[in-house]
């Protein structure tokens, strides 16, 4: 088996780049808890060790409690501070009082991992003495579950004193190349044959992880756009080809999903609608489906601005020579185009409210508002708007006729001069002149016709004229 002891290991993560292994096999913080406050002994699920659990002022050579700060523990001689794992509050550490070589401080068994992966096994530890020479050293072993037999066996350099808390990582690195090892014990022993006053935090085996450039890394992009990504891993990293699957997380189970058939470097994710977080494994292969032999890389997450929504109000139906109100709703204060009879677009911009009211003016013809779409003046995104007019019909104006010409003599019986009115709704009020004097007359409510009679008693000549008619439009 082939071995690499690191005593402070890290990868550099650039703007553009996402750590792999965000999988890890197992991972041990010791979890969070009141200040100045011992847990319980370290759960069996987690590890073991050989070390004697002591609550707090209980200690001793070969024991170890776990507290969320080592100074009240130390009587003084310890740091104040922390523990490594980022986000904990009160988070508990692992603190030793260990004063001979050879004690067993963690292990832990490990099955189903594969072969020509590479592994790493890693703590975060820290000497809790504040002064003095209580430098301390610790060992790994990595042994064959199934016969005990020492695979593989480091020592960390020095693990100095210093004047605040300060964590370093300490690791190994592996590959199994042989099948026949299906499960593995890993072991962290004490390095010195003095005191040793360590903290132990953040325990880790995974996958190792190779760097990885994703291209287009966290975009934010409008909905319905298509977004590529594309994911270099280190070049060398795998003794063969890379076997790569891009995964998606399901927005509403918030558990990881394979994008069937997305299974190269490259990846477009077409027509987006919804914020979505992507990543991709990789593994050698064969691998890829297993969690204890692949890779997982950072998030990658496409914010997607929000469709915009425009509406327009229902048509109508009015009468020729008014006007009406056209309602427009939609997302607040998005700007949105329309069209009046399907000419050259015009723009509105919708209140913080998401309304605007629009005044057609005088109508004469049957109009149709249209609207093309909206944007939103902050993210420029820009929506197509499909089926939403909003046709005017018109009524015609009421009609009118005039019906009576005649001779006649002299003191005969009046003559009648009908006036008749359509399209309306009565009553209907005319507007004629007799000789060109002005004069009305109107219908019953219920009638279309209006009938005056004309004078004989002077011999002469009437002209009557109609002027005008006036009825309530039928549509209103």
């Amino acid at each position: 088996m082939s071995k690499n002891f690191i005593y402070v290991f890290a990868l550099f993560c650039g703007s553009t780049f996402s750590c792999l292994a965000q999988e890890s096999i197992f991972s041990i913080s010791f979890g969070t808890g009141a200040t100045e406050s011992s847990r319980s002994p370290l759960n069996p699920a987690d590890g073991t060790t050989t070390l004697k659990y002591a609550p707090i002022g209980t200690t001793s050579g070969g024991t170890y409690t776990l507290l969320p700060n080592p100074y009240s523990f130390g009587g003084g001689g310890y740091h104040s501070g922390e523990d490594h794992t980022p986000g904990d509050i009160n988070g508990y550490m692992m603190i030793l009082d260990v004063h001979s070589k050879g004690l067993l401080i963690y292990k832990k068994n490990v099955e189903g991992l594969c072969t020509n992966t590479k592994y790493e096994f890693s703590v975060w530890i820290a000497n809790l003495a504040n002064a003095g020479s209580f430098a301390s050293r610790a060992t790994f072993n990595i042994r064959n579950s199934q016969n005990n037999a020492l695979i593989a066996s480091e020592t960390s350099n020095l693990i100095p004193v210093s004047r605040v808390l300060t964590w370093d990582k300490v690791s190994i690195i592996f590959t199994i190349p042989d099948s026949s090892v299906n499960s593995l014990t890993f072991e962290i022993v004490s390095g010195m044959d003095y005191v040793n006053h360590n903290a132990y935090d953040d325990i880790l085996f995974e996958a190792l992880k190779p760097n990885i450039k994703i291209s287009n890394l966290d975009p934010v992009v409008c909905a319905g756009e298509n977004v590529s990504m594309e994911c270099l891993v280190e070049a060398n990293f795998y003794s063969n080809a890379a076997v790569y699957q891009w995964q998606k997380k399901n927005t509403v189970t918030s558990v990881w999903e394979n994008i069937i058939g997305a299974t190269n470097k490259n990846y477009i994710a077409n027509n987006v609608t919804e914020t979505t977080q992507y990543r991709m494994l990789v593994s050698e292969i064969g691998n890829i489906e297993n969690i204890k032999c692949r890779s997982a890389s950072g998030v990658n997450t496409v914010t997607v601005n929000p469709q915009l929504v425009a509406n327009i109000s229902d048509g109508i139906t009015i009468c020729s020579g008014n006007g009406t109100n056209i309602v427009f709703t939609g997302t607040p204060n998005a700007e949105v185009k329309y069209t009046v009879n399907a000419g050259i677009p015009n723009a509105i911009t919708l209140n913080s409210d998401g309304h605007y009211n629009l005044y057609t003016g005088i109508l004469t013809d049957e109009t149709i508002y249209e609207i093309v779409n909206a944007k939103d003046p902050v993210t420029n995104c820009q929506t197509q708007i499909t089926d939403q007019k909003a046709v005017i019909a018109l009524k015609p104006l009421p009609t009118a006729t005039i019906m009576g010409s005649r001779e006649v003599c002299k003191d005969e019986a009046f003559p009648e001069i009908i006036f008749t009115g359509s399209g309306g709704t009565p009553p209907y009020v005319f507007t004629y002149k007799e000789n060109g004097i002005l004069k009305t007359v109107s219908t019953e409510n219920d009638k279309h016709t209006a009938t005056i009679k004309a004078p004989t008693d002077k011999a002469g000549t009437l002209n009557y004229e109609l002027m005008s008619v006036t009825a309530k439009c039928i549509s209103e």
